[in-house]
């Protein structure tokens, strides 16, 4: 059966709990707010099939882009709803358009983010967007597999790990699947969003939440909460939430500071991320409206990136070290992490991320350093 001895060893995919024939493996919060798998051992006949499916138990080699672009949606307001370029959405629309199905992170009406399944284009703005907290994959890799024994045309959209998770779980390969990741930070845990919400907002008043909102342009980007009778928007690097999972990596979850996908690892078709040294590399996509990095994995990505219709240049795939440290490298554990666990179960997040983002007096030049890696500036 599948036993968790280590917390680094799982990234909380869900595949063993969709893999179980007896239905006795169910995910379970831990301390920290991140989902681990928990076994009825009554239940449990030792088939061994959640071990099979678990990515973390699997050797991952890594594959090199066969073109990486540069590409922006020629519709800006799509683009300006979108977290970089907009171009996840040109991807959704080949599937959505076909009769196809589409599977990606949204909110709950709670303000938590889980996997879900649309079919019509009405419904992909709930898609759009990043959505900084792991999101609950639910009963999705079956619901993938009974649409592609149905013939159904899928473009299945998450993290590395989740995608990995999906190709373990149906252990064979369908030519009607597309995959789609990004390149990812890590995943911040979802009990310290709840916290958060909790402490600082009304989740009844909340109308949207946008983690990546432009007002102040994609570079500087905010998080937006809009309210029933206001809006309320704070830089990514004032905000406490933010902050402790972009610059002090503090919130994210253990597996991630080793994480076992980078390098293209997770065999995705597409991988999509923002190009944040475009104003070096092809300054003519320079608007601060947005640009992607689009990293065609396999001949099945090339081709659905071929049948998009957008703005685009090729460009040398080693600019993607110049552009995104975490597309090769993990973040690294804070030496203080266990401390500052410690010290938000009897204090607010506010309070958290004043005591343990340093001292008012080193923290703004570390807060542009750390933010200025985040986006691919090399120092």
């Amino acid at each position: 059966m599948i036993s968790i001895q280590e917390k680094t060893r799982c990234c909380g995919c869900g595949a063993c709990v969709q893999a179980c024939p007896r239905n006795c493996i169910s995910l379970k919060d831990d301390q920290e707010g991140f989902l681990y798998p928990f076994v009825n051992q009554d239940e449990c006949i030792k088939c061994k099939v959640c071990t099979k499916v678990c990515p973390m138990q699997n050797t991952w080699s890594p594959q090199k882009p066969l073109k990486l672009f540069v590409a922006v949606n020629s519709n800006d307001n799509i683009r300006l709803a979108s977290s970089s370029g907009g171009v996840f959405s040109l991807f959704a629309d080949l599937f959505l358009k076909e009769n196809g199905v589409v599977y990606g992170a949204a909110f709950d009406s709670n303000w938590e983010v889980h996997h879900i399944r649309i079919e019509s284009p009405e419904y992909l703005h709930l898609l759009r967007g990043s959505k900084y907290i792991q999101s609950k994959i639910e009963n999705t890799y079956k619901d993938v597999e009974c649409d592609l024994k149905k013939g159904r045309q899928v473009l299945f959209s998450g993290t590395p790990c989740q995608i990995a998770g999906l190709q373990s779980f149906l252990r064979k390969k369908y030519d009607s699947l597309a995959t789609l990741d990004f390149i990812c930070h890590g995943v911040p845990s979802p009990g310290v969003w709840r916290k958060y919400l909790k402490e600082n907002l009304k989740k009844s008043d909340i109308k949207s939440i946008s983690f990546r909102d432009k007002f102040y342009g994609w570079k500087l980007f905010s998080i937006c909460f809009e309210m029933k009778n206001k809006i309320f928007r704070e830089r990514a690097l004032r905000n406490a939430f933010m902050r402790l999972f972009i610059l002090d990596n503090l919130t994210i979850r253990p597996s991630c500071y080793n994480c076992s996908f980078k390098n293209g690892k997770s065999n995705s078709d597409i991988t999509i991320a923002d190009f944040w040294s475009i104003k070096k590399i092809k300054p003519e996509f320079d608007d601060n409206r947005g640009a992607s990095a689009v990293l065609c994995n396999t001949s099945k990505g090339m081709d659905l990136f071929k049948k998009i219709t957008c703005m685009y240049e090729q460009v040398d795939f080693d600019k993607i070290r110049v552009f995104n440290n975490s597309y090769s490298q993990s973040v690294t554990e804070p030496a203080n992490r266990e401390a500052f666990w410690e010290y938000l179960r009897n204090n607010s997040v506010n309070k958290a991320a004043l005591k343990f983002s340093y001292t008012m007096k080193g923290r703004f030049k570390r807060s542009i350093r750390v933010f200025l890696e985040f986006i691919g500036v090399k120092l």
